[in-house]
């Protein structure tokens, strides 16, 4: 199950949720033999490659979560942070063995395969005769691409594993919310690490002041610092709507079109909730 919901690219984010539920039922031995068996489906119907990316983005999460979450009872967001530093550590590793073995270089085959859609997509446009868009700087298109692929990279692990953490604590096997102690109104009540806004600020200066390499480095960290306080922001607007007894359809009505057209709102209630406190004022009035 976890291989297609990787392979149907759709459902790709869910993919180490069966993985977990199986690995609570069937032990540390059993999940690793689950993670390799689905790597190896992988590998024969979507070729070696995303097999490599499966085992790195799903395989990584699908271990090491309920492992510091259930294993070390660690709480749910250091968990989460601990697991995608490995996740990274891990792809890093990999990606240097591989390299150093010469026989496949990951990044030569994410790089070809980004050339290879700016090239169908310039075709594409070519093809039905858009005049309009003949000078577009696709090139430009395919650099920045390249240069962001790291924050793309980390904010999808990101966003998996935290997608995947609530899905588990609101299926609640074996009352593993109660085990670990965890409220259920405990998104709703959730905030980043007030250290986090330093590194922010940081980043976001050098990205106004900075010249070269600096602010390509920087682009990168502050997009993923923004997607953790993006998830601090539904958190707050999930409070909201709770106070506010917004359900069903009009609840998540709301939350796509704040999500689609009023992401920089969503971040902003994230990033200066330190200062305000939303939650607090709301609960006041």
């Amino acid at each position: 199950m976890s291989a297609v919901f990787f392979l149907s690219a759709v459902f790709a984010v869910f993919a180490p949720l069966p993985l977990i539920l199986y690995s609570m039922r069937a032990g540390l031995w059993g999940g690793l033999l689950a993670i390799l068996s689905n790597v190896l489906v992988v590998g024969l119907l979507g070729g070696w490659f995303s097999a490599l990316v499966f085992l790195i983005l799903v395989g990584c999460v699908a271990f090491f979560l309920p492992h510091f979450l259930v294993q070390r009872r660690m709480a749910a967001d250091r968990a989460v942070g601990i697991t995608l530093s490995l996740v990274i550590a891990f792809g890093l590793i990999l990606v240097f063995l591989f390299w150093k073995l010469g026989s496949f270089s990951p990044f030569n085959e994410v790089k070809g395969q980004i050339a290879d859609f700016f090239t169908q997509l310039q075709g594409l446009y070519q093809h039905i005769g858009q005049e309009a868009t003949k000078d577009l700087p696709f090139e430009e298109f395919r650099r920045a691409v390249l240069v962001e692929m790291p924050s793309a990279i980390t904010i999808f692990a990101l966003i998996m594993t935290w997608v995947n953490l609530m899905m588990f604590l609101n299926l609640n096997p074996q009352g593993i919310r109660q085990f670990l102690g965890i409220e259920d109104g405990y998104f709703k009540n959730w905030r980043a690490p007030q250290f986090l806004v330093w590194p922010t600020i940081a980043a976001a200066a050098v990205l106004i002041w900075g010249h070269g390499i600096a602010t390509d480095i920087a682009m990168n960290f502050f997009k993923v610092l923004m997607a953790v306080y993006a998830i601090q922001g539904l958190s707050i607007l999930s409070f909201l709507l709770d106070q506010w007894k917004i359900r069903g359809f009009f609840r998540s009505l709301i939350l796509l079109l704040i999500l689609f057209f009023l992401l920089p709102l969503l971040l902003s209630l994230g990033f200066f909730d330190l200062w305000f406190d939303f939650r607090a004022k709301v609960r006041q009035v």
